[in-house]
């Protein structure tokens, strides 16, 4: 007749933890508060509401075709890190980010009221986070048809030949013509 115990090395050993027992560390919080890049003061909020104020006025026909209307928003060139993009001030709630142009430029879907959500948060919160988006923000503008047309860019263009040469200040450089094709199919 066979043991009807199983032997010591076949048992699972079962390990008790009491309540007081495993206790972790607590670990610290990490991190600097937002350091903001310019002085955020009424003066300043003031100026980022009433360009925004004056998109929506721009906007306007744009929107009643389409809904929404792109929005240009160029960040100081300290700024221009991913890390300080401005995410919790152009959130879903007001005009979410949905591209980047240049250095330092990003792009905002805007929708009137989301442009007035915008100015809410501009001119009323407080927080440090925020208080640190707003200071990297230079400019809010609206996409124009004439942005569009010079590829979003200030620079003098000319035609030569085959190539196309875009004059900045005493350089020069070339890009093809298909380039600028695909450039004004886009706009």
């Amino acid at each position: 007749m066979a043991d009807s115990r199983t032997p010591r090395g076949d048992r699972l050993p079962i390990k008790l933890i009491m309540p007081n027992q495993g206790k972790e560390k607590r670990v610290p919080g990490g991190g600097v508060p937002p350091k903001s890049f310019r002085p955020v003061d009424a003066g300043y909020r003031r100026s980022l509401a009433n360009q925004v104020s004056a998109i929506r006025d721009a906007i306007t026909p744009q929107v009643k075709k389409s809904g929404v209307a792109p929005v240009r928003v160029k960040l100081l060139t300290k700024a221009a890190a991913k890390s300080h993009r401005p995410d919790q001030l152009f959130c879903a709630e007001t005009c979410p980010i949905v591209g980047a142009g240049r250095l330092g430029e990003i792009f905002v879907k805007a929708s009137p009221e989301g442009l007035t959500r915008l100015v809410k948060v501009i001119e009323s919160n407080r927080s440090p986070q925020v208080e640190k988006e707003l200071s990297c923000v230079e400019v809010i503008e609206a996409v124009t048809p004439a942005y569009r047309r010079r590829g979003g860019s200030t620079r003098k263009t000319c035609c030569v030949g085959a190539r196309e040469v875009r004059m900045a200040s005493s350089r020069a450089c070339a890009c093809s013509i298909s380039e600028r094709i695909r450039i004004s199919r886009n706009s």
